[in-house]
């Protein structure tokens, strides 16, 4: 599925050894979403429940400790597994667009995890022409590679390195 997110991205915690998700399934695509997060991530955290609640998501594991807080520190995977299971199921219930919508007005930090392809034809991206058109020598044709990495007036900011070969 072109939509799919592969959901082996995430991360091990240094002290607990518990695997963390970054991406999450929703109902066309697929977000970038931390929601057990420390140092201020309390208020994020709390939000996202009392919007779960609100749409009939709530369960008790969702409160059961200080996720976001002191008790972050001392998870096990089996609790992790629990919490990810029901906010997977309510993100599931979501389109992108939807998600989104509300993690702005919740100041959640949350955003769509986009695909090559959403890049490749990104509005912004074009038109800061991050991508640009770069002919390869070996295949006859010309590519999209990236450009280079910001664009300045003054200075501009020029790629002198040739596009990989085949194998590179």
């Amino acid at each position: 599925n072109a939509n799919s997110v592969r959901q082996a991205v995430g991360f091990r915690a240094h002290t607990t050894g518990v695997k963390f998700r970054f991406t999450w399934q929703c109902k066309n695509g697929g977000v970038a979403f931390r929601p057990l997060v420390t140092g201020g991530g309390k208020p994020q955290y709390e939000a996202l429940v009392g919007w779960m609640t609100a749409e009939g998501f709530g369960d008790p594991i969702l409160t059961a400790k200080d996720w976001a807080g002191a008790d972050s520190r001392t998870i096990c995977q089996a609790d992790y597994d629990q919490i990810a299971a029901v906010i997977e199921r309510f993100l599931q219930a979501r389109t992108l667009d939807e998600l989104y919508a509300k993690a702005v007005e919740l100041r959640l930090r949350l955003a769509p995890a986009a695909t090559t392809k959403d890049i490749v034809e990104s509005r912004q991206i074009q038109a800061r022409g991050l991508l640009v058109p770069v002919e390869h020598p070996e295949l006859g044709r010309t590519f999209l590679y990236p450009g280079a990495f910001a664009k300045f007036s003054a200075t501009p900011v020029e790629s002198f390195r040739r596009p990989p070969r085949l194998g590179e």
